[in-house]
């Protein structure tokens, strides 16, 4: 069987639309100006009801194929970029309980420029690095990597169209 080729898009909140929130610098006046500091209020926002951890994902380079995907059914997921540049297979589809088909799924470009917010329920997996190294600050409510973790597999593998 063959392996299907997935589209890599730049993430953006067009591009991004309802699987979640992008955060990133706005190009709008700051909220706060002083000398030396400029900060910019509620470009996100997730709401995790309970303690949250922090995580810290690193991913070496490897093959651009994958063949599962994962969701949170009750929590959103936060990838913040500590280093590297990565392509990460998100999709919310038409399938059973939300699965994407092959042709719903789309590679995002994250790099130091933005964060995502995945929201609840969709299906994702882990970012491919296009440089050697690549990692993310994950903050998650307390236990969803083990209790709220769904894991499916795909029927066929899918590689990514870079």
């Amino acid at each position: 069987m063959a392996t299907v080729e997935v589209p890599v898009v730049r993430l953006t909140p067009e591009t991004f639309g309802d699987l979640g929130t992008v955060v990133y610098k706005p190009d709008t006046e700051p909220t706060v100006t002083r000398p030396g500091l400029r900060f910019w209020s509620r470009v996100g926002a997730m709401e995790i009801p309970g303690e949250v951890e922090m995580g810290i994902l690193e991913l070496t380079a490897q093959e651009f194929v994958f063949d599962h995907m994962e969701r949170h059914v009750h929590t959103p997921e936060m990838f913040i970029p500590i280093e590297g540049v990565a392509v990460m297979p998100i999709g919310l589809g038409s399938g059973p309980d939300g699965f994407p088909w092959p042709e719903e799924i789309r590679g995002y470009l994250i790099d130091s420029t933005t964060s995502i917010i995945i929201r609840p329920g969709v299906w994702h997996w882990i970012p491919y690095p296009l440089t050697s190294v690549a990692s993310y600050l994950i903050p998650a409510l307390v236990g969803t990597p083990t209790d709220d973790r769904e894991v499916r597999p795909l029927d066929q593998p899918l590689r990514f169209k870079l």
